[in-house]
């Protein structure tokens, strides 16, 4: 969404030349710390028309009238068109993803330089919510390429970061190739390559280090994952380190900063849950959550629970299928029932679609939640000199991103962003 910026031209035309000049630099620092091709001069010249001018009486942004949420998501990308949609081969698709990182990540740095943090984060065609916060922030992107069970090179370049003052947001998988390597014989024998993308973000002003620990645990007949993982943790909780990040099945990101060292040395009892051979990652949650284990922190097929000393409440969780013919009418049902949304599931493919709510019994008639579900989706359109697509919100999605607004202004809070048969935002108001 493009605003004007008022130039006060009578008045100080050499002073906004210098500061438009100024701005134009930050944003061209900030872009070329993104893995990949940078951003043109063209796109940034185009991004400062979206820039609110700092306030010098207030030493911050003027946001008297900024939107509470914005939606974040590639505006122009590599790829052409076939049959009147873009279309790509595999080929295609792998070389033209990088740009689809690019786009995303340039367009976070712009809302981070207005103030705004990112809250929830999608992929598919990726798409992020942020929210207007008091502070700037900074970010930047990463992938790594390699076998399901271990996320290769993650360590080192996620290291580089972490010096830095970079925290791990998010990520989801990008790509999954399988090539049969047997495919005349009885058997279906698959060597897999996955490409995963990693968004990494900074506040602005935050320079200290991040100290990392990796908990990994790679496939074997001999010993559970989970067994083997929570032996692994359970020492790095006794050298300040807490899990933050299920990277997979086999690998836990572990961190030892402010926040995260102070939970690090709480008396929580931490387990780790995993699928066997099938997925019963559902199934093991819930036994550990009839024993007052609560859920920390998911992701395909590992889950992290935590349960205090103070606390044995049995409670339960619910998956909910975005994708399913009744969603809407279960999603009704819940919140009648009193649950409360906790966090999203994806089952590998990099969408989220399966929302988690806890149902305890002991908490119906008190805090009660409302939600609401705004779906939007894309129109894009071919730049076919360039060989280039453009995608933008259609003219519905746009009213919906203005509803989104306007509910945040009647008390509601954006939890996430996921993908149904189209893109989601679930909305939230406790009462």
């Amino acid at each position: 969404m493009k605003s004007t910026v008022t130039t006060y031209g009578r008045i100080f035309p050499l002073a906004v030349v210098v500061l438009l000049t100024a701005l134009l630099l930050v944003i061209s620092a900030k872009s070329a710390k993104v893995e990949g091709a940078p951003s043109s001069t063209s796109e940034l010249c185009r991004s400062i028309n979206s820039l609110r001018l700092p306030d010098a009486n207030l030493g911050f942004w003027d946001d008297t009238n900024a939107e509470p949420y914005r939606l974040v998501f590639p505006t122009i990308v590599d790829g052409v068109f076939r049959k009147g949609k873009p279309d790509y081969t595999v080929a295609e698709y792998d070389s033209a993803r990088p740009s689809f990182n690019n786009s995303l990540v340039e367009h976070l740095n712009e809302a981070g330089l207005q103030g705004y943090k990112l809250v929830s984060l999608t992929g598919g065609f990726p798409v992020a919510v942020v929210k207007l916060d008091k502070t700037q922030y900074e970010y930047a992107w990463f992938q790594t390429v390699g076998p399901p069970s271990m996320k290769s090179g993650f360590e080192s370049k996620y290291s580089q970061f972490a010096k830095r003052g970079f925290h791990l947001f998010g990520d989801f998988v990008t790509s999954d190739d399988c090539e049969n390597m047997d495919p005349d014989g009885p058997y279906l024998i698959q060597r897999c390559t996955v490409t995963d993308f990693f968004v990494v973000e900074r506040e602005e002003g935050f320079k200290d280090a991040i100290q990392q620990r990796l908990a990994f645990a790679g496939p074997s007949f001999s010993m559970k994952t989970d067994d083997d993982l929570n032996a692994q943790i359970k020492d790095r909780l006794a050298e300040g380190y807490y899990p933050t990040k299920l990277l997979s099945k086999f690998e836990i990101l572990l961190e030892q900063t402010g926040e995260k060292n102070e939970r690090s040395t709480d008396q929580s009892d931490v387990r780790v849950v995993a699928s066997a051979w099938r997925n019963n990652v559902q199934a093991k949650v819930n036994a550990l959550a009839k024993q007052g284990y609560r859920l920390t922190l998911i992701n395909n097929q590992i889950a992290l629970m935590s349960r205090a000393p103070t606390n044995s409440t049995s409670t339960s969780y619910i998956w909910l299928d975005a994708k399913a013919k009744d969603f809407e009418k279960r999603m009704v049902q819940l919140q009648a029932q009193g649950a409360e949304y906790r966090m999203t599931y994806s089952e590998g493919e990099g969408k989220a679609n399966k929302l988690i709510f806890e149902s305890r019994s002991a908490d119906i008639g008190k805090t009660q939640h409302e939600y609401r579900v705004l779906k939007f989706e894309f129109n894009e359109t071919e730049i076919a000199s360039e060989k280039k697509v453009r995608s933008d919100l259609t003219p519905e999605s746009k009213e919906n991103v203005k509803l989104m607004n306007r509910l945040a202004k009647e008390g509601f809070v954006v939890r996430e962003v996921f993908n149904s048969d189209k893109g989601c935002l679930l909305l939230e108001r406790s009462k």
